[in-house]
């Protein structure tokens, strides 16, 4: 397999591709491919930030998040 051969026929054939569900699976599936450090290192820091949350108690329940949204879009 000539794998630039391949590359080519990829992009060629997806090209004519106007499903955009299937454009945006081809690009996730390369995004995660190539890999994305920064998308990476910009998730595990909100991660951190939200275990630190958490364990101070600067959380809201879910029962009561549910509550203002149902009271808020209630009409």
């Amino acid at each position: 397999m000539n794998v630039q051969t391949e590359k080519q026929n990829i992009i060629t054939r997806l090209e004519s591709v106007t499903d955009e569900s299937l454009i945006m699976t081809v690009k996730n599936l390369l995004d995660y491919a190539l890999g994305k450090p920064e998308e990476d290192e910009l998730l595990q820091q909100s991660l951190e930030r939200g275990i630190h949350q958490s364990k101070e108690g600067n959380v809201t329940p879910h029962k009561e998040v549910m509550e203002k949204l149902r009271a808020r879009y209630r009409r």
